[in-house]
């Protein structure tokens, strides 16, 4: 019983925590390259961000627990669901009225919602799976826990470089 409980906190932790630390290492470095101050509040181009860490959280539990009880179409709906309302962005590329000199695209900023959806989504996944291959094969859960975090570092590197790019064509070009 008490290896039970120890795995479901294993698996719901790994979902939860891993995808909130994690996903919103990405996303928040992504709204900064697009002059997101990192105010989690007041910053009118984003603001109440923080409000995403609380659907990410509660995504993640759902999505954990849709492939635990064998529902794994649940995931669908409840993206479909999500990306119903972030649509008209995407579709009428409205900008997004900010009092900053530049205001945000809504691809920009749909394009960012998708790469931290599928981030989490995959978090919530490899959490379930954490739970199911225990009894047998332990090692998958281990492989893949490791490899999805590796895969994050990667991106969080690649989307850097973009920094390092940028910064380098605004001095040379006194932007």
């Amino acid at each position: 019983m008490k290896v039970l409980i120890i795995l479901y906190l294993c698996g719901y932790g790994f979902s939860i925590l891993g995808g909130l630390v994690f996903v919103r290492l990405i996303v928040n470095k992504m709204w900064k390259q697009i002059g997101w101050d990192g105010d989690p509040v007041d910053d009118p181009r984003r603001p109440y961000a923080w409000y995403a860490s609380i659907v990410g959280s509660l995504d993640s539990f759902l999505y954990t627990s849709s492939v635990l009880i064998g529902k794994p179409e649940f995931i669908v709906g409840w993206l479909l669901f999500k990306v119903a309302g972030k649509w008209i962005r995407k579709s009428k590329d409205l900008k997004i009225k900010t009092t900053a000199d530049d205001p945000i695209h809504g691809k920009h900023d749909y394009n960012i919602y998708i790469i931290g959806n599928a981030m989490g989504r995959s978090y919530g996944v490899i959490g379930a799976k954490i739970i199911e291959w225990y009894p047998c094969c332990w090692y998958k859960s281990i492989i893949c826990s490791i490899s999805l975090i590796l895969l994050t570092f990667i991106l969080y590197g690649w989307i850097k470089c973009y920094d390092i790019k940028m910064k380098s064509f605004l001095e040379k070009n006194k932007v």
